[in-house]
């Protein structure tokens, strides 16, 4: 059962930006997107390396560590690390590439807006 956490008012969220939260224990970032709240871990679904350094490219969130694409609301890879040579990548990664599947998405969580507070919900 998810458990509700109250993360700021949702004024203090601004559009188009990515802003670090902090809910008992685990980093997120959140960002206003087309006028809804969306949130992800913030780790990049290669390495767990952070991505709060990353870039907010519209909707979609671009990792600092390897410019893989994710859109930022379903966690849904749409360009994994572009430019590199998959045979400079490492073995498993291209393992991935010769069967046809896609790198994992980015985890997200749910955002909830009520009277104009924002609340995550992590799964317990």
């Amino acid at each position: 059962m998810p458990k509700r956490i109250a993360i700021g008012r949702a004024e203090d969220f601004p559009p188009g930006q990515l802003h670090p939260v902090g809910a008992e224990g685990t980093l997120l970032l959140v960002a206003q997107i087309g006028g809804r709240f969306c949130a992800v871990h913030d780790e990049c679904a290669h390495l767990l390396l952070p991505l709060r350094d990353g870039a907010l490219d519209g909707e979609t969130i671009i990792c600092p560590w390897h410019q893989s694409r994710f859109d930022f609301c379903t966690g849904e890879n749409l360009d994994w690390a572009p430019g590199a040579e998959p045979s400079r990548m490492p073995k498993w990664t291209r393992r991935l590439f010769e069967r046809g599947q896609k790198p994992r998405p980015l985890r997200t969580c749910t955002v909830i807006e009520e009277d104009s507070v924002l609340y995550i919900e992590l799964q317990t």
